[in-house]
């Protein structure tokens, strides 16, 4: 996997039904194979669903928006500041997790 140039954030975009929605986007380096990018897209996934705390009834999805771009959102149930807050930790704890494994420097 590519070491440099790929562009990994942690935000909070309006989801399908209008409502805050955590995510990671992924953006690769130029010329990247498209399944390059979907490693990296699982295992930040898995990296997400491994640190969900077992009390939180998230659902953590994936979507390929482009050959070099990629997200990892995660549903939240009520939405509440709290709630948003604690899957955005959450996803940051992953983006470092996936991209330390993956020696990829975001």
């Amino acid at each position: 996997m590519a070491k440099q140039g790929w562009k990994i954030t942690v935000g909070l975009v309006e989801g399908v039904y209008g409502t805050p929605q955590p995510q990671i986007e992924i953006v690769a380096p130029r010329g990247t194979h498209h399944r390059t990018v979907r490693v990296l897209m699982y295992m930040l996934a898995a990296a997400a669903e491994a640190a969900t705390p077992a009390d939180r009834s998230w659902n953590v999805n994936t979507v390929v928006d482009h050959d070099v771009v990629a997200r990892v959102c995660i549903e939240v149930m009520d939405g509440d500041p709290a709630e948003l807050e604690a899957a955005r930790i959450t996803l940051t704890q992953a983006k470092v997790r996936a991209c330390a494994s993956a020696k990829v420097r975001a």
